[in-house]
């Protein structure tokens, strides 16, 4: 398809594909462009429109709310749930422990390399012919700092990651899919909000609300997986987990793909949830297992961060490259969601080999 006219008519439009303000009424015809080409909208979830109707769209539903008050409400409700459970099922506990040297080194260099890697990957995937320079900067300056990171380690009195750590192969295991089903579970938020409230055109409070069943079944998965560690063993829930995430990213793209209502998304998000729950439990036990109690909150920490750096990873590869104009024969949610699919089948594979050592062992000397 052709954007030159679009383009030059309305720059904000199509400069960035991730960068979104109200349509106004102004934008009318620019959008008609394209959106009532018949190639344009055969394998994307809308029918094609003319001027009046994306006119009474934008009336009734694109010009309704500002970008970062719908970003805001849109979580509120989500939020305010696992807030409360929290405050309900998590233990007290309170304990004085020795302060040791912060690797502040360390710790800015982990930051700074997965923020470069992400702001790479989304400029690479920006319109326009070849890869631009701050993309191939930012990429290059994620591996230098990758590797920095790695030096500093090594030298660090207080490593924030002790080299050692990976000396297992079962915590390496379990942290490597942690941060493959990471991506999937945060480019799955993403991808709920962009269907429901930029093709189904809900309010961001209403889209919120429509979350709040993922929330219940996480909070029920997370209270039944525990009692079945010691029955299937964590690789057993960590597989089960990750088959249910990509079963709820097909049901995402499958729903897109054929414009379903907002009810029907329900089911995957109850599988995302299963994912999470199931998922990530089993492979947070798996990351701890055969650790000593003094070493337990790094391990539980470089599985935190694996998750967390994961999911910024997932949601700059997957949406990047899924929504990425590469075409009108392949919707961007099918693109992004095959991707995460792709991550979580090879997270599968890799956490079916994790093992149970069976005893404790330390890696960090002690602090005397």
């Amino acid at each position: 398809m052709n954007l030159d006219a679009v383009t030059s008519a309305s720059p904000l439009l199509s400069t960035r594909r991730l960068t979104l303000r109200p349509a106004r009424t102004t934008d009318a015809a620019q959008i008609a462009a394209y959106r009532s080409l018949e190639e344009t909208c055969r394998y994307v979830p809308f029918a094609p429109m003319d001027a009046a109707a994306v006119a009474e769209r934008i009336d009734a539903h694109w010009n309704r709310h500002e970008p970062d008050r719908g970003n805001i409400t849109f979580a509120v409700p989500f939020i305010l749930f696992v807030l409360v459970a929290s405050l309900v099922l998590l233990p007290r506990h309170r304990e004085k422990q020795k302060r040791m040297p912060l690797d502040v080194l360390g710790a800015l260099l982990l930051t700074s390399a997965p923020l470069l890697f992400a702001f790479g990957a989304v400029e690479a995937g920006e319109p326009g012919s070849g890869v631009p320079w701050s993309a191939l900067v930012a990429l290059v300056g994620a591996a230098v700092t990758g590797i920095l990171f790695v030096v500093v380690e090594r030298r660090a009195r207080n490593p924030l990651v002790p080299l050692a750590f990976f000396q297992s192969r079962a915590r390496v295991r379990a942290n490597a899919a942690t941060a493959l089903l990471s991506a999937a579970l945060s480019t799955s938020f993403l991808l709920f909000a962009f269907y429901l409230q930029g093709e189904l055109g809900l309010s961001p409070l209403a889209a919120g609300l429509i979350l709040v069943p993922l929330a219940i079944a996480l909070v029920v998965a997370v209270a039944v997986v525990p009692p079945l560690l010691d029955r299937w063993g964590a690789h057993v829930c960590a597989v089960t987990g990750l088959a249910c995430a990509a079963a709820g990213m097909i049901a995402i793209a499958v729903a897109a793909q054929f414009r379903a209502p907002a009810w029907l998304v329900v089911p995957a998000m109850l599988l995302i949830a299963a994912g999470m729950g199931f998922g990530l439990v089993g492979l947070q036990y798996a990351a701890v297992d055969g650790v000593s109690e003094d070493d337990a909150g790094i391990a539980s920490g470089v599985q935190r961060a694996a998750d967390q750096l994961g999911g910024s990873a997932g949601v700059a590869l997957y949406i990047g490259v899924g929504f990425v104009s590469i075409g009108d024969a392949i919707s961007p949610y099918v693109v992004a969601s095959s991707l995460a699919v792709a991550g979580l089948v090879v997270a599968a594979i890799v956490a079916s080999r994790i093992r149970s050592r069976g005893h404790s062992e330390r890696f960090v000397p002690s602090a005397t």
